[in-house]
């Protein structure tokens, strides 16, 4: 009798029915706020078991671009999950007045912060290089080395603690303002212009794109041979628009759906829900753009995202 008087006199939710507190819970965005609700009286603990599904409705909502949630799986399943799961993002290199950085930041995803690189410097400093990743290896391809492109080609452990860069081969010409993947077998692709691959250590000619561009963006998905190449710069004043995917097992590349909006420099990925995003980019190499698209691989057009 005296806890539940004490529970009562500490949240002045604790009296009312629990579906009202699982709708005052359900607008609680994250993780850490909901579980230390739920920790604060018997009563919003009761609540959120009684209508779970509510409670977590809104977190897992908000995960959902970074997870791609499994079947039957909950709500609250989903949101410990991603909790339980680190998840960062890395910027490497870029530009400061003119010059290119040997620099590289880490962006911590759950408690939204950035933290110290724990990446040594690279060997190079550059700009407009092609970064990869298939989430054990990051890669750095190209670039703007300040006065012409560069050839090197440079990849670091992401799960050993000392993260040093290790060089591999270089490509066979200088380039830079291209994009790369790793595929699920941890071969490196590079676009821009033409498509190359790393074969046995030596780079090798592997098709050409339907398009020559440059500044473009790729995009793979991990449950096909393909990756998408999407937007770039053609020369002179031609911004593009046009999209192809290329297929790795075949070497052949074929139109997509075209954006609508001419993009060079985007970012593009697949999603957890199979759809393609482009955000971002320049129509006309001045002004940068600040609105994003959304492509499901089989809908005929380009669905715009709010900005």
């Amino acid at each position: 009798m005296r806890a539940a008087e004490e529970d009562a006199a500490a949240s002045p939710f604790a009296r009312l029915p629990d579906a009202l507190v699982a709708l005052v819970l359900s607008h609680l965005s994250d993780v850490a706020s909901i579980g230390r609700a739920l920790t604060v009286s018997r009563g919003f603990a009761a609540a959120g078991t009684a209508d779970a599904r509510l409670v977590w409705a809104r977190a897992a909502a908000a995960l959902q671009w970074r997870l791609r949630r499994r079947e039957s799986e909950t709500g609250r399943e989903l949101c410990v999950r991603a909790n339980a799961r680190r998840q960062r993002i890395a910027v490497f290199g870029g530009s400061c007045d003119g010059s290119p950085l040997y620099t590289h930041d880490m962006y911590d995803v759950a408690p939204q912060e950035w933290l110290p690189s724990p990446f040594l410097f690279t060997t190079y400093p550059r700009d407009a290089s092609a970064l990869a990743s298939d989430g054990a290896t990051v890669a750095l391809l190209g670039g703007w080395g300040g006065t012409r492109a560069v050839r090197a080609v440079e990849a670091a452990s992401l799960t050993e603690e000392a993260r040093s860069w290790k060089r591999l081969t270089p490509l066979p010409r200088r380039l830079c303002f291209g994009a790369a993947q790793m595929d699920a077998s941890g071969r490196l692709w590079f676009a821009g212009g033409g498509v190359l691959h790393l074969d046995g250590g030596a780079w090798r000619e592997a098709g050409e794109l339907v398009s020559p561009r440059c500044g473009l963006a790729v995009a793979a998905d991990a449950r096909s041979s393909s990756f998408f190449a999407l937007g770039g710069y053609a020369g002179g004043t031609r911004y593009l628009s046009t999209a192809e995917a290329f297929d790795t097992a075949t070497g052949k590349s074929t139109p997509i759906p075209s954006m609508g909006v001419a993009r060079s420099g985007p970012g593009a990925a697949v999603g957890p829900d199979g759809a393609l995003y482009v955000v971002g980019g320049s129509s006309d190499g001045c002004v940068s753009l600040r609105s994003a698209q959304t492509t499901p691989r089989r809908e005929p057009a380009a669905n715009a995202a709010p900005d």
